[in-house]
C-alpha cells in the first residue's frame, strides 16, 4: 500500500492538472480516498459524523479577532475531567527575522508550507496506521505543528507587503498566473483537510472536546493567512472561486464554516 506521503504527492500533482484544465468536478481528496464524502465518512455532511465521531454538539468555528494560544486552550481544558493527564502541545516558534534579500515570494511560501504539511501528514499516518484511536497527546501535537506552520507562513507573507506584484508572484524566475497560485493555495488547504480528517478519524469520543477548540484556533490562523494573501494579490478571490466546490464540502463537514467564508473573501 502506498504511503500517505506518496498519495499526497500524487494528489497535489493530479489536482494541479485538473485545475489547469477546467473547473474541477472532483476534489483533491477524491484522488486519495475515492470521493469527497467518503474521505470523511459516508453521509457525514448530512449527520455531522466524521468516522463515527458525532460533531453535532461541537460549536461551529467562528472568526476571532485574536487567535487563542494552544497552550492557553489546553491549560483551560486540563483538570476539567476531559483528560487524565496534562496535554502540552509541542509548539515551535516559526518566526524568523529575514533580511530584505531573503524575503520569500508567495509561491515559495506556499511550496514550503506544502512540503512541511506533507511531512506532518506522513508522521500522522505512521502514528495512526491500523489504529481506531490514538493517544490524544499525539493529535494535540499534530494540530499544534500544523498551526505553527501556518503561523510561519503568515509571518512570511506579511513581509511581502509593499513589494511589487511581479516579485510577490515569482517562482523560479517566472511570474505565475493567478490560476497557478490557486493550485498552490488549494493544495495547501486540501492537505490541511486530509490531516484534520485523519485526526477526527482516530480521536477518542471522550477527547473530542479537547481537540475541537484546538482545531478552531488552527482555523483562525488559516483565515488570517487567507486574508493576508487576498489583500496582497488583487483578483485572487475571484480566480479561486470556480475551484472551491469540493474543498468547501469538506470544510463544511469539518464544521470549519469560518474558513469557507474566508475563501469567499468574507472576513
Amino acid at each position: 500500500m502506498p504511503s500517505i506521503r506518496s498519495a499526497l504527492f500524487f494528489a497535489a500533482t493530479a489536482f494541479a492538472a485538473l485545475v489547469s484544465a477546467a473547473p474541477i468536478a472532483s476534489g483533491p481528496l477524491d484522488l486519495i480516498t475515492g470521493d469527497a464524502t467518503n474521505a470523511i465518512g459516508g453521509g457525514a455532511a448530512a449527520n455531522h459524523n466524521i468516522h463515527n465521531v458525532n460533531l453535532q454538539g461541537v460549536p461551529v468555528a467562528k472568526r476571532q479577532t485574536e487567535v487563542p494560544q494552544l497552550s492557553n486552550i489546553v491549560a483551560g481544558l486540563t483538570g476539567s475531567g476531559l483528560t487524565d493527564s496534562v496535554i502540552t502541545p509541542a509548539i515551535v516558534n516559526p518566526t524568523k527575522t529575514r533580511r530584505d534579500d531573503e524575503v520569500q515570494t508567495l509561491p515559495q511560501v506556499l511550496v514550503s508550507v506544502e512540503a512541511k504539511l506533507n511531512d506532518v501528514a506522513g508522521k500522522l499516518h505512521d502514528a495512526t496506521a491500523g489504529k481506531s484511536e490514538v493517544d490524544t497527546q499525539i493529535l494535540v501535537d499534530v494540530i499544534a505543528e500544523v498551526q505553527a506552520i501556518l503561523c510561519g507562513a503568515l509571518d512570511a507573507v506579511k513581509l511581502l507587503v509593499g513589494h511589487p506584484i511581479e516579485f510577490i508572484l515569482t517562482l523560479d524566475g517566472k511570474v505565475l498566473a493567478l490560476v497557478d497560485v490557486c493550485k498552490l493555495l488549494l493544495t495547501v488547504i486540501s492537505i490541511v483537510c486530509v490531516i484534520l480528517s485523519c485526526v477526527f478519524k482516530v480521536v477518542a469520543s471522550a477527547s473530542i472536546n479537547v481537540v475541537a477548540p484546538l482545531v478552531t484556533g488552527l482555523s483562525a490562523v488559516l483565515c488570517d493567512l487567507l486574508h493576508c494573501i487576498f489583500e496582497l494579490v488583487p483578483g485572487l478571490v475571484t480566480a479561486l472561486d470556480p475551484f472551491l466546490g469540493p474543498v468547501i464540502s469538506i470544510l463544511v463537514t469539518l464544521k470549519l464554516d469560518v474558513v469557507v467564508q474566508a475563501l469567499h473573501g468574507k472576513f
